[in-house]
């Protein structure tokens, strides 16, 4: 009986395999151009599913279905997008229609604006709608990996210094070569640019670039183009974004014991002697026995258990950015203001860890008459680093290099007059509070007059342009003196930023330039011919002061 049963279910179960073979349907066909010439490597894909097939050499494509009346989606680049439904047909013929708005689309290059169409240099176009809504500090953070080809480096996570850099098809030289960063004509750092006054990012990545820019050229030039107000009623818009940054994979520190056990390992395989015996292990287990007084020396021995990387970091920290922007005027004349803040906190539990950034822009373009338009962009930016004198490195360094058998704070009866523990090695919260701090201002303005004259002579039009972006930079570090003793003060366990001293920096910069440019444009019959004549002259100065002094009589001199 059992036998004839399994029979009875074989049969069945081949009879459904059999039923879902016969449903698959292939459906084959060309794909082509609208002047007949077959398209290779055009994607072909069932709607709502992952079957996707692609088209050969040929064009011609090969794809399975379950559903006979399946929707067949045919997309390829620099073509529109279709959708044809195979309706039981196993033969299905397609015929894709050129994406003329893409090609037509301008692009701005180093020597004005193209349509894609005529482009014959390696561009690509970034909408400043990419870049929005991320939490990232800068435009240069937001464009990580929004371009194939471009590449932003980051060399540190600290507020306001993570160095961040951009790469174009990646390192062409041994040598620091960066890439050249231009913001509505004037060279600017895109770290200090607010994400929601782009309107679009064009990254010129071939040698093409140099035509115009030079040397200067040789790491790629990525060219910002600012929002500009546009004619209508007034508009106001407002963004705002709060984010929380999580510290992944932080490393945690072994117990007291644990770590000591190791330490002793350690010590034994270097020496044959061990720094601790089994007794005093336990008593590190012992949360009831912190320390003792050192009857040999002017000291204290510590059998603590301190969790040094949760007394000194924070692993969830804020960031925030808020943005303004308010658009009015006429076809004649309009204006667009726009403003925005962004503050960031470092990891640091205590002290100064934190960055701080203010963007102001204002955008004005007035048709003077027919045949003349002035712009005028005027820009101001505000960064501030607060940190620690010691570096937050450093500080970290020591959280986790620091002996967790050391308490955090002396013992009650300690009369040296330091609460923070330092026998051992330094401490790290005492510093992150008291070691002083690393204050830096930067600012920059910048300010920018275009006129353009159209039609000087039939088809020839001219470009003027006068720029400044002038900088002005200061740097306060104070660094406190800070000792750690024994039981007593004529010992000193540690001391830090001894002496102690203050260092200040000044710099004032700033960069001129002025532009000139004749364009002539001609149309015979179906040929197109666009001459470019200009010239450029630019002057760069940057004077810097530093001042210091050590050896204060106290700290409190700051």
């Amino acid at each position: 009986m059992d036998k004839l049963y399994n029979f009875f279910v074989g049969v069945l179960l081949c009879c459904c395999l059999s039923t879902t073979a016969f449903a698959q349907t292939t459906i084959t066909g060309t794909v082509r151009d609208a002047k007949g010439l077959v398209l290779p490597g055009v994607s072909v894909k069932i709607k709502d599913t992952k079957n996707v097939s692609v088209t050969d050499v040929n064009g011609k494509y090969t794809i399975q279905s379950a559903d006979r009346n399946a929707v067949l989606v045919f997309t390829y680049l620099g073509f529109l997008p279709k959708e044809l439904s195979a309706a039981g047909k196993t033969t299905l013929n397609v015929t894709l229609d050129e994406d003329s708005q893409g090609l037509n689309e301008v692009v701005v290059v180093g020597y004005g604006a193209q349509k894609k169409v005529n482009l014959t240099g390696a561009v690509s176009v970034i909408s400043g709608e990419q870049l929005v809504n991320k939490p990232v500090p800068s435009a240069l953070a937001a464009l990580q990996g929004v371009s194939p080809g471009v590449t932003v480096t980051r060399g540190s996570g600290k507020p306001g210094e993570e160095g961040y850099g951009i790469r174009i098809r990646g390192f062409s030289s041994a040598n620091n070569t960066s890439a050249l960063v231009l913001v509505d004509g004037v060279e600017m750092d895109l770290g200090l640019i607010n994400s929601d006054d782009v309107e679009s990012i064009s990254v010129l990545k071939d040698a093409a670039a140099a035509s115009i820019y030079g040397a200067r050229a040789a790491g790629g030039v990525v060219l910002v183009t600012t929002k500009k107000s546009t004619a209508g009623k007034t508009r106001v818009n407002f963004s705002s974004n709060y984010s929380l940054n999580i510290t992944a994979r932080q490393p945690e520190r072994l117990n007291s014991w644990d770590e000591q056990s190791l330490i002793d390992e350690a010590r034994f395989n270097a020496t044959g002697a061990r720094e601790f015996t089994a007794e005093q292990i336990e008593w590190l287990k012992n949360p009831n026995f912190d320390y003792r007084p050192n009857l040999t020396a002017d000291r204290w021995e510590y059998f603590d258990n301190t969790n040094w990387i949760k007394e000194g970091m924070d692993k969830v920290n804020p960031a925030q950015n808020y943005s303004l922007s308010v658009g009015a005027g006429k076809q004649e004349l309009n204006y667009l203001l726009s403003a925005g803040y962004y503050k960031r906190q470092g990891v640091l539990r205590y002290g100064p860890d934190n960055n701080a950034r203010t963007n102001l822009r204002l955008s004005v373009n007035n048709e003077l008459n027919k045949y003349m338009t002035l712009n005028v962009t005027a820009g101001y930016i505000n960064n501030e680093i607060n940190q620690n004198s010691y570096a937050t490195n450093n500080i970290i360094d020591l959280l986790y290099r620091v002996r967790t058998r050391q308490g955090l704070y002396t013992p009650a009866e300690d009369i040296t007059g330091q609460p923070y523990n330092g026998d051992l090695q330094l401490n790290p919260i005492d510093i992150e509070k008291n070691a002083g701090t690393n204050n830096s201002t930067f600012e920059t303005f910048t300010g920018k007059a275009s006129l353009n004259v159209k039609n000087v002579v039939k088809g020839l039009s001219m470009d003027l342009t006068a720029s400044r972006n002038q900088s002005n930079f200061n740097s306060e570090v104070d660094s406190r003196t800070l000792n750690w003793y024994g039981r007593t003060t004529n010992t000193v366990r540690f001391s830090l930023n001894t002496p102690n001293s203050i260092a200040l920096t000044k710099n004032k910069g700033y960069q001129d330039n002025l532009t000139g440019q004749l364009n002539y444009e001609l149309s015979v019959g179906k040929h197109n011919f666009k001459v470019l004549g200009g010239a450029s002259y630019e002057q760069y100065r940057k004077d810097e002061v530093s001042a210091g002094a050590s050896t204060m009589v106290t700290n409190d001199f700051f």
